[in-house]
Parts: C-alpha cells; structure tokens; sequence
C-alpha cells in the first residue's frame, strides 16, 4: 500500500499513484496552528458519523410527558483505518505521518524569557477530510471539517511481522490506527421559513424541498397524499409521487384529478370498469 510523503505525492514501489490523490481516496488532518497535514492512504475499516441531540426535559407534576425544550446537535466522527507497509522506505513515510499526527494533539504555548513555564496560547484545533463523507460542503473545495481530537489510537498488528526490525527504527508491517473527532458547526445549519439554510449539508447531496427528480426519466416529480375510494367505499390516503406527463402523452382522468388536487372517487365509467372485473370467488 502507498504512503503520502513530506511533499504531499502518494507514491509505491509500484510506481506513483496520484491518482489515489486526485479521487481525494485520502485521509487528511490538517494542523490549524501549524498549518501542517497528516495524511494517510489507508484501507478504511470503521466509519460513524453520529449526531446527538440534547434536550432539556422537565418532568411536571400531573402531566405524562416532560416538558421538553431543545438545547443543540453535536456531532461526532470516529474513524478507524488499516495501513499496510509495503517496504521499509513506505513504513518510514507511514511512521513520520503518524508521529506528526499524535504531535498534533498538543497546544501550542508561549514560553517568558528566562522562564521554563509556558502558557497555553492556542488550543490543538484540527480539520478533518475524507472523500465527501467528511468535508465541509460549504466550501467548493469541500475543505475539511473543523473540530478537536478526543483521542488516537496507535495500534501495530505484532502478528503481522516487521518490515523493520531494527531496535532503532521499528516498523510494522500492517497498522491499526483510529481516531474520534468532535465536529465543531461553522456553517448556519437547520431551516429558515421552511428552507435549509445549508442544502449541501452534510454529504453534499442537495435536498430538493418540494420537488425532486424521478430517477428513471429525469423528469420532476410532485409528491402528493390523494384520498382514494376503496372497493368497500372506505376512504383511505395513498402517500403517492406522481410523475409529470410529457407533451403528446395521454393521461387518464383519475391521474388528472390527482394532480388537480381533486377527488379521485371513479366516474361512471371507471365504476362500469370496476364491476366487470371477476372477483376471486
């Protein structure tokens, strides 16, 4: 498997595979204070994407539910990837992308002359990136997310072998690695008079408020909940998208009326239709 070197290049004994880089098949950790990237081509294993919402619920003397009132949605990302070390020299660039990372999860302090003291001076903020599944969508780019480590995890398969043996220099031939990730929001989320006001978000898949596309013709469809009139003369709801005709397509009344918003009880000649078919017995 390939490895990202200090120039950013993914490259193997096999030969270069910027492709894998083009795809953006990448895991990426950008460093916000130093502006340095950790990144990795490895086998994805694990991936949740877990949204949490936080109610504030108030139990109330006599009344069978709390009254509840929202508070936020946090989400989390954990992330858990395989790398493979194909040689010593792919392990070397594997080993220096994984000190850099773990380096990535301390502050950054301001040290007095004279003094061996330091103050914190800026917090370990991180930006995550994978593929669309982990980006921020606001961005053409779709940059990564921005947020905090809650931890990693460094975890070298010894059962696998070493590619290196050496007591100074280490390396495993396959690499478990893992990391969770809180997602702090920097895009204005949720609706706005009944629109989103991030429609990309979070995958980048836009969502179509009232129409959508019909997978099969491309053309709009209109969703629709339209009562119908049963054999025994119930009435029932029929939750129904109803596609768009074309020019020159004839179209019958019922689907007419639907669309109209009108009822689709039968007229006479559909209720003729209806008698003339056989029933089961």
């Amino acid at each position: 498997m390939p490895a990202v070197n200090d120039n950013g290049q993914v490259s193997s004994q096999s030969g270069d595979l910027g492709y894998i880089a083009k795809c953006g098949l990448i895991i990426s950790i950008e460093h916000m204070i130093s502006g340095e990237k950790a990144q990795f081509v490895g086998s994805l294993t694990d991936l949740k994407d877990s949204y949490t919402s936080d109610w504030n619920a108030e139990p109330v003397y006599g009344r069978m539910d709390p009254i509840s009132t929202f508070k936020s949605t946090t989400r989390q990302i954990s992330l858990n990837w395989t790398i493979l070390n194909e040689s010593v020299s792919v392990g070397n660039q594997n080993m220096k992308q994984l000190s850099k990372l773990i380096n990535f999860l301390y502050p950054s302090y301001t040290t007095s002359p004279g003094s061996n003291a330091g103050t914190v001076s800026a917090a370990p903020l991180l930006k995550l990136k994978f593929t669309n599944l982990i980006s921020d969508q606001s961005s053409g780019a779709q940059a990564g997310l921005l947020g905090y480590a809650g931890g990693f995890v460094f975890d070298p398969d010894v059962n696998a072998g070493w590619i290196s043996a050496k007591s100074s220099n280490m390396i495993a031939q396959q690499i478990n690695a893992g990391l969770s990730f809180t997602v702090l929001h920097t895009n204005k989320l949720g609706w706005s008079n009944g629109k989103l006001r991030s429609p990309l978000f979070p995958y980048g898949k836009r969502i179509q408020d009232k129409t959508s596309e019909d997978a099969s013709s491309g053309k709009p469809v209109i969703p629709a909940v339209v009562g119908a009139t049963g054999m025994d003369g119930s009435t029932m709801e029929i939750d129904a998208a109803i596609p768009q005709p074309s020019e020159g397509v004839a179209v019958s009344d019922a689907v007419k009326r639907a669309q109209e918003g009108r009822s689709v009880e039968p007229n006479d000649e559909e209720k003729d239709l209806q008698m003339s078919i056989p029933g089961d017995d």
